[in-house]
């Protein structure tokens, strides 16, 4: 789901398209772990940022080279991508699973 929004889905278990209930166990699961994912990216962003800020002032401090600046913020950036396109794919996978009236 997009940040910011809301959208309230009533999931029925073992209703007639789904007798077994593992649709909704499919799409609880989703869910979770969607809102798993944009809190472990929030959380990690908040760190990174921290962790930035702390690099900047080592690597100015000890003048580290160029070559070793631009490698160690690209980790930093790699490392947030990384969790933004995790953050993605499971709200992506959501949303396949949700029914698609509005």
């Amino acid at each position: 789901m997009a940040s910011g929004s809301q959208r309230f889905v009533e999931v029925r278990a073992c209703g007639i398209d789904d007798l077994d209930a593992s649709r909704a166990a499919s799409v609880l699961a989703a869910y979770f772990h969607a809102e798993h994912m944009r809190i472990f990216r929030r959380l990690l962003w908040r760190r990174l940022a921290v962790f930035g800020a702390v690099f900047l002032v080592g690597a100015a401090a000890i003048s580290l080279s160029e070559r070793a600046f631009v490698i160690g913020g690209g980790i930093i950036v790699a490392i947030g991508a990384w969790a933004a396109i995790l953050e993605w794919r499971a709200d992506q996978k959501l949303t396949a699973l949700l029914p698609r009236s509005s």
